[in-house]
């Protein structure tokens, strides 16, 4: 039996998705020597940000043996090449072909797919299968009939948007003419800093009692915002090499 918690599963977490029995697990095989064995077959788009909990029960310990494994699904995403945030880089697509790319972000800020194209003309394809992202299956989509400028912009309200997800993206030139391009991907992580012997983002008087000092600590504000990003300072070390013990 198995079950998962991730980004679209609010009611679940690492506790409450532990399989203890068919109530409670997304599906319970019963696996038997005549049998031979059951394969599960999950949909990448059926959960983003999963762990997935995997519970095997068996009726006599010492006389049974098992083999479990994970093997991924063989798609087209070898195609694609990746992209590296806040790093631009120049293209060229061929007239009448094609250009393929992928990212995967690990922060929920906002982002933008920008897409300068200098000569022909070209469409901007985005989505989360490598095999349809070209055929109508995309989520986002932008061409140079807007300008030149082609840009894709994403909020971290969107729905679509997801953390530690691939993105295939799809150059298509529309034209016979060379499409030469400078594609970036951008994205500004918010970081905080995290100061030296304080558990909090800063801290004020309350506006009725003075004498109160009201301290606010780091949490998470939407069911989107899944990470945070720190930075904190170390003072220069007294030898050399020096060492520090920092505890979080």
């Amino acid at each position: 039996m198995y079950q998962k918690s991730g980004q679209q599963d609010s009611d679940n977490n690492i506790y409450t998705a532990v399989p203890l029995g068919i109530n409670n697990s997304h599906g319970a095989y019963n696996v038997t020597r005549e049998r031979g064995f059951h394969i599960i077959r999950v949909n990448g788009s059926s959960c983003y940000s999963c762990w997935y909990f995997i519970r095997i029960d068996l009726k006599n310990t010492v006389a049974s043996r098992y083999e479990f494994n994970v093997a991924d699904v063989v798609d087209n995403s070898g195609a694609f090449f990746d992209m590296t945030v806040n790093q631009d880089q120049k293209l060229t697509v061929r007239g009448n072909s094609w250009q393929r790319t992928k990212f995967v972000l690990d922060s929920m800020d906002n982002w933008v797919l920008r897409t300068v194209v200098a000569t022909g003309d070209l469409q901007v394809f985005i989505g989360l299968n490598p095999d349809t992202v070209d055929k109508g299956g995309h989520v986002w989509s932008a061409s140079t009939a807007t300008g030149r400028d082609v840009r894709i912009s994403v909020k971290t309200t969107d729905a679509d948007f997801h953390l530690a997800t691939y993105y295939y993206v799809y150059l298509s030139s529309t034209s016979g003419q060379d499409a030469e391009i400078q594609l970036e991907l951008i994205q500004d992580r918010t970081v905080n800093y995290l100061g030296s012997n304080f558990d909090y983002t800063f801290s004020y008087k309350h506006a009725l009692f003075l004498e109160w000092t009201i301290k606010q600590k780091f949490q998470f504000t939407t069911n989107k915002e899944e990470v945070k990003f720190h930075v904190f300072r170390v003072p220069p070390p007294s030898t050399n090499p020096g060492y520090h013990n920092v505890v979080i």
